[in-house]
């Protein structure tokens, strides 16, 4: 009994001793530091460091990948295996263009550490700009009832001195005029006047500014300009469908006609295919009619591709086209 007692004793610091060697016996990465500040620095730059790291375990440390977030990058070592002792380094680079103030990005390095298997480090960085407007993106929103003008500061962060040396709409429609502020001082200061005014009727519009100066390694400005300008009438639906209708029973469908910011609107007449019935119907006093449209019972069978017209007091629409589609199938007497 006590022989085997020693035995049970021995087997367990074996084991044991087995176990504290299978430990040891693994990779171990320690970096020279976990963070880079570039500290402050133009925009329009790029910079690089190098992050040195060791081996400071007893078996190969294999570095599997190396990954970074947005505005930076980051190379893997040029040996992917760095021996027990042995050191090396990740070689970051960081582009400050699309980037303002105070930035911070991570790089994470994978790892065949059974204890770091992803070890992050972080860059941090200060972007002074030395061009910017007080908007980049102009919304005129609705334009329709002439033009509209917004107003956008062009200034310099840094304080540098520079001219507004071009300025370039991308539609023909958009004008614009540049004024330097003199009461700045030293401080380089202009107001760019933005002008929209669409033609009628003519939708959505999307289009941009760009803002040439003399600072050198500086590009352009390029502001965005959006909206849209409606006609003096909006007629809901565009198009009228009515789907598959079966005439044993009378389909109507409804067309709106609305005035955009002016009085008086009025629909004179509605001019309809022998398949269709169209009556107008005021709704509200001026501002607003509706079209009812029905199909009529004698209607052919199959698709029906027709069109009406709405003769309106509206000097820029008198006569307003709406497509109209309807499939027939009338239901076979048993």
């Amino acid at each position: 009994m006590k022989f085997l007692s020693v035995l049970l004793v021995y087997a367990f610091m074996v084991h044991a001793a087995g176990a504290k060697e299978i430990d040891l016996d693994a990779p171990e990465i320690v970096f020279d530091k976990l963070e880079h500040d570039f500290g402050t620095m133009a925009q329009y730059n790029k910079v690089e460091t190098e992050i040195g790291f060791r081996n400071a375990g007893t078996a190969p440390l294999i570095i599997e990948k190396v990954t970074a977030t947005c505005g930076c990058t980051a190379v893997a070592p040029a040996q992917r295996e760095v021996a027990p002792g042995g050191k090396s380094e990740i070689k970051v680079t960081f582009n400050s263009e699309s980037f303002s103030g105070r930035q911070v990005k991570y790089i994470d390095v994978h790892t065949n550490d059974p204890k770091n298997k992803i070890v992050r480090l972080s860059i941090h960085a200060n972007i002074l700009v030395d061009l910017r407007a007080s908007s980049l993106v102009l919304s005129f929103g609705d334009v329709s009832r002439g033009a509209k003008e917004l107003t956008v500061r062009i200034f310099s962060p840094t304080g540098r001195k520079f001219a507004i040396t071009d300025v370039k709409p991308s539609l023909e429609f958009i004008q614009t005029s540049v004024e330097r502020v003199e009461d700045k001082g030293d401080e380089t200061e202009y107001m760019m006047k933005v002008t929209a005014n669409p033609p009628a009727g003519g939708g959505g519009f999307n289009g941009t500014i760009v803002v040439g100066t003399d600072m050198e390694g500086v590009p352009p400005l390029k502001l965005t300009v959006s909206g849209y300008s409606r006609t003096r009438t909006e007629v809901v639906p565009p198009r009228l469908f009515f789907g598959v209708v079966n005439l044993e029973e009378e389909t109507t469908r409804s067309i709106t006609l609305r005035a955009n910011g002016w009085e008086g609107l009025k629909i004179e007449k509605v001019d309809a295919p022998d398949t269709l019935i169209a009556a107008a119907t005021e709704t509200a006093e001026g501002q607003e009619w509706n079209v009812d449209v029905t199909v009529k019972k004698d209607a052919p069978d199959g698709m029906l591709r027709e069109k009406i017209v709405i003769h309106t007091n509206d000097e820029e629409s008198k006569e307003i086209e709406v497509q109209v589609y309807v499939l027939v199938r009338r239901e076979k007497a048993e």
